[in-house]
Order: C-alpha cells, then sequence, then structure tokens
C-alpha cells in the first residue's frame, strides 16, 4: 500500500520537485519545491554532478515539509524531454491458447512490453507506447479489448522513440541522488494529464508546452495519443535573440522579454523606446520596434515548426477543440493570438488550477502554468500504481496532517469519486456473479 508520488521535472531553467497525496477528491499536491537548474541544455541532462548539487536542496525542502515523510524511500517518477523524438507505428499478432478466457489488463499489458523491446537504432530507445486499437477475430478497430474474449488479437500502436542517452544520465541523476527511480516519463505525456480534459481528448487537440529549452507537443484524437514531438526551441531562444540584436545582458533580456515582450508587431509603438539602466549607472535606449520584431521572428518560427508537426502527424483536419497551450513561456503577450493567426486553429490555454483531477491547495505555484508538467508526473504516477493493481492509501484531505475544509469544487469531486467507486464495485460484483454462474453451468454439463 503506497500513500504519496513523488515527482521530480529535470527542466532546463529549474528543477522541480513534488510530493501529491491521492484522496477522494482527487489529487493534493502537498509539498513543492523549485531550484535554478545547472548542467541541464534543452531538457537533457549533461552534467551529471551539477544536476545532484542542484537537487539537494530542492529534496531537502521536500523532506522538511512533510512529517514522517522519507524521501529515499520512495520510488521516483521523473521527466525527461526527448530531443529528436520519433513516431513509428507497429503491431502485433497473438494467437490466444485459451480462446473463451476474457481478454484482462494483464494480458494487453505482456503486449506492450514486447512493444517496449521492439528493435530500433543501436542508439535509441522506445520512450513511450500508446495502443491505438485492437482487431479481435472478426471485430475490427476495437479501442477497449478487456472482457471481450477471442483466438486471435491484432494489437496496433504508435511508438515514440528518442535517443538512449537522455534516459540514462537521468536515471545516473536520480541514483546518484541517493534515490530510487520507479520510472522516466516522456515530458509531453506527463504534461497533457494535467491540462487537458476527456473531452479535449475525445475531440481532438493538440497539447502545446512551451518552455525554456524546448517546445513539447502531443496530439490526441478519439481519446487515444497520436503523435508527439519535441521542439529544440522555445523561450530561451526568444531570450538569446533579444541578447544578439539589442546588445544586452541575459539576465536583462530576459527580463526585457516578460515586462515588455509582445509577439506582434504594431505600428503603434513605432516610435517608443524602451530605456535600460544598467548596475553600472550607463543608460541605454532599445527601439521598441526593434525589440518586437525581433521577438515576432522567433515567435513566428516557433508557431511555424507547431504547424509543421500537426501536418506531419496526419490529424490537421480531425483537431476539432485546437490547440491547449501551456507552459511558462507561453506567456508572452500576444503569442495566443500568433500561434491561431498561424496554425488557423483556436487557442485556449489551460493551468494544472483548470484539471478535474488536481484539487486546490495551498501551494500556489500548481495554479501557474509552468507547473504544468510536475502536476501531470504526478498524476501518472498514481495512474501507474492504478494500473499496476498497488493499492493507495487515500487520504482524508489534509495538509501535513492538519484537516483543511473543503471547498464546494473538492466536496462535489468526492462525491463523484464515491459514485464511481460504488459503480465499479457493483459491475465486479456482476462480473463475479456471471463468471460463478457459467462457471456452474459448465460443471454441471
Amino acid at each position: 500500500m503506497s500513500k504519496y508520488v513523488t515527482a521530480i521535472d529535470l527542466g532546463t531553467t529549474k528543477i522541480v520537485a513534488a510530493v501529491g497525496e491521492k484522496s477522494a477528491g482527487g489529487i493534493k499536491i502537498l509539498a513543492y519545491s523549485r531550484v535554478k537548474s545547472t548542467g541541464i541544455i534543452k531538457g537533457e541532462v549533461v552534467n551529471i554532478k551539477k544536476v545532484c548539487d542542484a537537487l539537494k536542496p530542492a529534496l531537502s525542502d521536500l523532506q522538511n515539509k512533510i512529517e514522517g515523510y522519507r524521501i529515499d524511500k520512495e520510488k521516483i517518477y521523473v521527466g525527461i524531454t526527448a530531443q529528436n523524438l520519433r513516431c513509428i507505428s507497429d503491431s502485433c499478432c497473438n494467437q490466444r491458447s485459451n480462446p473463451t478466457d476474457y481478454i484482462t489488463e494483464e494480458e494487453l499489458n505482456t503486449y506492450i512490453e514486447k512493444m517496449y523491446n521492439t528493435k530500433v537504432e543501436a542508439n535509441e530507445k522506445v520512450i513511450y507506447c500508446s495502443p491505438q486499437f485492437y482487431n479481435i477475430d472478426e471485430y475490427q478497430g476495437v479501442k477497449d479489448a478487456v472482457g471481450m474474449t477471442g483466438n486471435t488479437i491484432e494489437a496496433y500502436y504508435q511508438l515514440f522513440i528518442g535517443k538512449k542517452t537522455p534516459s540514462l544520465q537521468a536515471e545516473q541523476t536520480i541514483i546518484r541522488s541517493g534515490l530510487k527511480l520507479e520510472t522516466i516519463v516522456l515530458n509531453p505525456i506527463a504534461t497533457s494529464l494535467s491540462v487537458l480534459d476527456d473531452e479535449d481528448k475525445e475531440l481532438g487537440c493538440v497539447m502545446v508546452d512551451i518552455g525554456s529549452g524546448t517546445t513539447d507537443m502531443v496530439i490526441y484524437h478519439d481519446k487515444v495519443i497520436r503523435y508527439a514531438a519535441v521542439i529544440p526551441f522555445a523561450g530561451n531562444s526568444i531570450t538569446e535573440d533579444i541578447r544578439q540584436e539589442c546588445e544586452l545582458a541575459q539576465k536583462t533580456a530576459e527580463a526585457i522579454k516578460q515586462k515588455q515582450g509582445t509577439a506582434i508587431v504594431s505600428a503603434d509603438n513605432n516610435d517608443k523606446n524602451i530605456t535600460i539602466k544598467s548596475e553600472d549607472g550607463i543608460t541605454k535606449k532599445i527601439p521598441f520596434n526593434k525589440l518586437t520584431e525581433t521577438i515576432e521572428a522567433r515567435a513566428s518560427e516557433i508557431c511555424a515548426t507547431i504547424k509543421h508537426e500537426i501536418e506531419k502527424s496526419g490529424y490537421q483536419g480531425k483537431l476539432r477543440r485546437g490547440i491547449i497551450l501551456t507552459g511558462g513561456s507561453s506567456s508572452l503577450t500576444h503569442l495566443q493570438i500568433l500561434l491561431k493567426e498561424i496554425t488557423g486553429l483556436n487557442v485556449f490555454i489551460k493551468t494544472p488550477s483548470t484539471s478535474k483531477e488536481i484539487m486546490n491547495t495551498s501551494v500556489p505555484e500548481i495554479t501557474k502554468r509552468n507547473s504544468s508538467t510536475i502536476c501531470g508526473l504526478i498524476q501518472y504516477g498514481f495512474m501507474n500504481m492504478e494500473k499496476r493493481g498497488i493499492e493507495i492509501e487515500e487520504n482524508n484531505p489534509t495538509l501535513f496532517g492538519t484537516e483543511v475544509e473543503k471547498t464546494e469544487e473538492e466536496k462535489e469531486k468526492e462525491s463523484n469519486y464515491k459514485k464511481s467507486k460504488k459503480k465499479k464495485k457493483k459491475e465486479r460484483s456482476i462480473g463475479g456473479f456471471l463468471d460463478d454462474f457459467f462457471s456452474s453451468k459448465n460443471d454441471d454439463a
């Protein structure tokens, strides 16, 4: 029985560690710690020692925030960004030894495990496997095969393949930090869990997470993950362009981007200047239109690449929901408008605070766009535990051992959760009764 899920997001500019607790109303983030990232470039660990050193204060902070909690006793879910990610379709066909037996989740998981061992290039590995559909005898295109019977199962998958090194480097970082790794999770998959709802996934959408080092994408259609991509430029690329074009220090360029940057050039600001005073007292004036032209050029490139990846996926005409935008760098003024203009799709902003799974807590950081990945990793952890049949010790909604008054939203979530559990219990009871009934009939025969 487990109580917590612990996750670490190894980002380009920040490392985030968090602990989540499952309760009847949803997932509550109990502790959150963020430190400046070193040794990571574009979401990939390049200097293990620097990352371990940066991670120490975050781990210590988590340890201190939850009484009786031992982070070194927990298995950690770690998110990584896989550059050069590619997607391929694959399938397997299996003759079942007992055609009259029900197809189980465990049986289907054995086929998925085979897919993770699919032969790829020597320096690559299958990072994620997404089931697409099943053909079971004469039944074609089945989405949920559990509970069916049949002689033959043809299983179709989408495999997401990346380089081995980023995963190995992330794994070594966790081990050398004195922790136990549960699994490596592909960041765009995790992020989508915290910002997309079932309707988004059913109608078809693109989740776009614009971070500092990379822009992560995942496409859902008919509630199935169909495509994923990692674009190797994002917010830091815009900052670097400002630094070079306006001849500024990196820190100053980032500050100007956040405070006065806009993704769309406006004729109203042609005569406007931005006055910058350095720490040594030197004053510098930068034409506002030069700043916005620099930003718009790179932002347009990011948006055009997103459009290219959507077209490459083959789902550009099936995304009725449009684009769901998140990530720290997505807050750039007018970026949402620019993305809509370039892709022709509706664009909506979402954060973990809009998720039906994440409950309100006293951790303000999780309401922000740059916390979408860490919250998704926590959700992934609990989903993985349930899928593996690990019993979760559900607590009353408490924070650090103190009872917290539930909001109306949390009360509604708790009520729906209890109804769902009763329904599942009833279904299991009926299923068990039918199994016993048919078993007794077979015995009589």
